[in-house]
C-alpha cells in the first residue's frame, strides 16, 4: 500500500510544481506588465492585479502541499525540542493525525465554498470566483494524500524500530 501510494503522490507532486510554477509565472507577468503599463505607458491595465492576486492563492496553496510532503512546512518545535526522542515520534504522529483531520475540513469546507463562488463572477477578469476557491478542496487533498504517506511511513518505521 505504501508503494502504491508514494507513487501516486510522486506524480501528483510532478503535476503540481508544474501548476506552481506556472501559477507563479503568470503572477509575475502580470505584475510587470501592471507596473509597465501603469507607470511606462500610463495606460493601467484593470485586470492584470486580479490575475496577479489569484494566482498568488493558487501558488501558495499549492507550494503548501509541496513542503509538507517532506515536512519542511514551518512549524514551532518548542514542545518537541524538549521530548525525549521516543515521545517526539508520538508527538509527531499526534501532529500529522490532527492535521489529516483538519485537512478533511478544508477539503469539506472548501468544496461547499466552492459551489457557491461558482455563482459569483470576479469584477475585472469576469471568471467565476469558484476557480479560485477550488484551490482550497485541491490543496486540501493534496495535503491529505501526502500526511497520510508521511503516517504510513512513520508507523512503519516504528514497527521496524520495535522489531529490533
Amino acid at each position: 500500500m505504501l508503494s502504491a501510494l508514494i507513487r501516486i503522490n510522486d506524480y501528483i507532486i510532478k503535476v503540481t510544481k508544474i501548476i506552481t510554477v506556472a501559477a507563479f509565472s503568470v503572477m509575475v507577468v502580470a505584475s510587470t506588465a501592471q507596473v509597465l503599463f501603469r507607470f511606462v505607458l500610463n495606460l493601467p491595465l484593470g485586470w492584470t492585479e486580479e490575475l496577479s492576486r489569484y494566482m498568488f492563492v493558487w501558488s501558495t496553496m499549492l507550494g503548501t502541499s509541496i513542503f509538507i510532503r517532506k515536512r519542511e512546512h514551518s512549524s514551532v518545535d518548542v514542545l518537541a525540542a524538549y521530548l525525549p526522542k521516543k515521545y517526539r515520534r508520538s508527538l509527531y504522529l499526534l501532529i500529522d493525525v490532527l492535521c489529516l483531520v483538519f485537512f478533511v475540513v478544508m477539503i469539506a469546507g472548501g468544496i461547499t465554498v466552492t459551489k457557491v463562488a461558482m455563482d459569483a463572477v470576479s469584477p475585472a477578469l469576469n471568471i467565476p470566483m469558484g476557480l479560485v476557491y477550488i484551490s482550497v478542496p485541491v490543496s486540501g487533498f493534496i495535503m491529505f494524500s501526502m500526511t497520510l504517506e508521511n503516517i504510513i511511513k512513520s508507523l512503519k518505521d516504528r514497527r521496524e524500530a520495535s522489531a529490533q
